[in-house]
């Protein structure tokens, strides 16, 4: 398995030096390699277009929107880009993100493009424009209405004859057969895939139903769904044989309780292809499973366009507990993945040029749950809306355990690389975000007046590449004027580089935690608090290099947004009992496992007026509490919970309110619980935003796919 352009990885390696954070893995593992077309070797006159000076588009350019903010444009007989595969690996399939024009009056145009190896033609690569190119902000297919967008598509085939070895070249060329003005070359992925599986016993395929392989004159939507109810009823796997199977109509198909296998997402596809444009109003997603297994397959339509005219339905649209999408390649659908529920798993697929988001985990719409939801190593490029989503809708429960993990999101033309939208206990750690080019590369906040609070979450060691547009920064934390904020959220360890315009914006939100963030602005600002900022943040350890302005280390607050200065548990001036002090893995020193009863003293802090405190704390036992003691031990301002975190280096912040806690007074703090060796306290904050609950049920989100 080859990770995914390591050399983008170690640009950040200098800021994780000191972090225990450096040890993490960043971003999806994958089986193929990709090779960025500006990186290769142009050849007979083609030309490396790369995005310079200011960002002026409210749009994007196709700068902008390529993987990396730069490709090759081959513009006439005999242009060329090539590589060498330096990896220890053989390829035998190739898959391609490309732009050709498109037509006078829209719709689209066709070619093709040469592919050799090793100077030795191969075959030629069928491309279409016929899913690309959109118009003005409406996204019409117009060419008429101006201002053009979603420039590229992606297109994949096995490589015909040897496999492409270690040291040789790959090239593709415009001969004299390749009759397109232009074509764009961004990215290509090797890889070798797997052979296609066998049918597994026990198991009923599709086209003992009816289903037809690779024939397009042919609606295999009654077979398969034949199978899917009969797999129910048997309790069998549902299989999918290798083949395209049609579906010719606006409808999908529908799954409950059952495993639908395929031969492996190269091999075995379910194809919508409708007539366009569609007189359906509605066009249902491609597969409407309820808790359901689903697994190496691919999913695929031909709408040309986001709307339902243009025949587009959402891909796999989950709902249910227990479920799992696994393997799976989706193109060209509404949404990728649209996923509620409980207990739900989204690991290992890809999610390329979709419409809509790539994954949105979810809690539905009007009463509907989204727990304990997983997405853990997923590829996704050039989608129309957020590539990865946690979208949490008020007219829902609270979404609660969310967690998204080693993915990677690029080259997003309409939204984040990745958006957090409410919730509680969110997770969102180790993901590679590159090339967002209309909104930010990670944005914490809330999906408008109908999104739910964020409560809580952790958002760490996120690597951000080139993300963000002329109004926003590569990472967002906050809200603008939403009716729910967030709070109590702990964004540490993130590196941002070559942010388009700023690197962290803070907004409207209390109690954050901006902690041992990295940029390298690009001569860009660094951390930036934005004017309509409300509410608290702690800020700590955060770095900024090559910027303008936003020096993070002379950050001031703003009448409405107040920016906290933590206190370092192990400075204090009086201590009681057995308080030893100790390294933290996340910096600087830490008191350590203190007994039952101990204290340590600060004099003369300057509280101003506080309604919260915050501590950052790790133990590797039951926990305990912390009591906050004004002026004398006995003056009690409030006592703080610590949990069990799992270990003497696990911190987590944790919150409590304050009583009494206004203008200057010796603090004590007096660590309590049963045994010795309670807990670890690395720093302490007073904050003047109020408490808010993590529990909180609030009173319209993203729509369905």
């Amino acid at each position: 398995m080859k990770r995914l352009a390591p050399t983008l990885c170690l640009l950040a390696a200098p800021f994780f030096t000191s972090s225990v954070h450096a040890q993490a893995a960043i971003g999806a593992t994958t089986p193929f390699v990709s090779f960025e077309a500006e990186n290769g070797v142009p050849g007979g006159g083609a030309t490396v277009r790369t995005m310079n000076g200011p960002v002026l588009h409210e749009r994007s350019t196709p700068e902008m929107e390529s993987s990396g903010r730069a490709f090759v444009e081959l513009k006439g007989l005999g242009q060329s880009v090539s590589w060498m595969n330096k990896t220890r690996q053989s390829f035998t399939a190739i898959n391609l993100r490309f732009c050709i024009p498109d037509a006078p009056k829209g719709g689209g145009t066709t070619s093709s493009l040469a592919l050799y190896v090793d100077g030795k033609f191969r075959q030629s690569i069928p491309l279409s424009s016929a899913q690309s190119w959109l118009y003005h902000n409406n996204g019409t297919k117009d060419p008429s209405a101006g201002d053009p967008f979603k420039f590229y598509d992606e297109t994949h085939c096995f490589i015909a004859g040897a496999p492409v070895a270690p040291g040789s070249t790959l090239m593709l060329r415009q001969d004299a057969a390749n009759n397109a003005a232009f074509y764009w070359i961004d990215v290509i992925d090797l890889e070798t895939p797997p052979p296609p599986s066998t049918q597994p016993p026990d198991s009923l395929s599709i086209t003992d139903y009816g289903a037809r392989a690779d024939d397009k004159t042919f609606d295999s939507t009654a077979a398969i769904q034949r199978c899917f109810d009969d797999a129910r009823a048997k309790k069998k796997t549902a299989w999918i044989p290798r083949g395209t199977f049609y579906l010719t109509t606006a409808k999908g198909l529908y799954a409950r309780d059952i495993t639908i296998l395929g031969a492996g997402m190269w091999h075995s596809l379910i194809y919508r292809q409708m007539p366009l444009p569609s007189a359906t109003k509605y066009i249902a997603c491609l597969i409407e499973p309820t808790s359901c297994t689903i697994k190496d397959l691919a999913f695929d339509q031909n709408a040309p366009a986001r709307d339902g005219p243009w025949g587009d339905g959402g891909g796999i649209n989950m709902k249910g507990d227990h479920w799992l999408v696994d393997s799976v390649w989706v193109q060209h659908t509404s949404s990728g993945l649209w996923a509620d529920g409980t207990n739900g798993l989204v690991k290992n697929c890809r999610m390329l040029s979709t419409w809509g988001d790539g994954i949105n985990l979810n809690n539905g719409n009007s009463g509907n749950v989204g727990e304990n939801l997983t997405a853990i190593n997923n590829f996704v490029r050039g989608n129309g809306d957020d590539g990865l989503a946690i979208n949490s809708d008020a007219t829902s429960h609270l979404m609660k355990h969310i967690t998204v993990m080693n993915n990677t999101s690029v080259a997003i033309w309409w939204a984040n690389n990745l958006g957090v939208y409410g919730g509680a206990d969110v997770v969102v750690k180790n993901n590679l975000l590159m090339d967002a080019c209309t909104e930010y590369g990670l944005s914490v906040g809330v999906f408008g007046n109908g999104g739910s609070p964020l409560v809580s979450g952790v958002i760490e060691n996120n690597l951000i590449l080139r993300a963000g547009d002329k109004r926003h920064a590569a990472l967002n934390i906050g809200t603008n004027n939403e009716t729910n904020s967030i709070a109590n959220v702990h964004v540490a360890g993130n590196t941002i580089v070559d942010p388009i315009t700023e690197g962290v914006t803070l907004r409207k939100g209390v109690n954050v935690v901006v902690e041992n963030n990295r940029v390298d602005g690009g001569g860009k600002p660094g951390f930036v608090i934005a004017s309509n900022a409300a509410g608290s943040g702690v800020l700590l350890g955060n770095l900024a290099k090559n910027i303008s302005t936003g020096d993070p280390e002379s950050l001031a607050g703003t009448k409405a947004y107040t920016v906290i200065k933590p206190i370092d548990a192990a400075g204090y001036k009086t201590k009681f009992g057995n308080i030893v002090t100790g390294p933290c893995s996340e910096g600087g020193r830490a008191i350590a496992i203190p007994n039952n009863g101990d204290y340590t003293a600060y004099p003369n802090t300057d509280l101003k007026t506080s309604a919260t405190f915050i501590a950052r704390v790790a133990s590797p036992g039951p926990g305990g509490t912390i009591s906050i003691y004004l002026d004398n031990p006995q003056t009690l301002a409030g006592t703080c919970t610590v949990p069990s975190t799992g270990g003497p280096q696990n911190w987590v912040n944790v919150y409590c309110a304050l009583t009494g806690a206004t203008g200057t007074h010796n603090v004590y703090l007096r660590y309590n619980g049963t045994g010795p060796g309670l807990f670890n306290l690395t720093w302490f904050a007073f904050s003047p935003s109020a408490l808010t609950s993590r529990d909180e049920e609030p009173s319209a989100a993203k729509t369905n796919p």
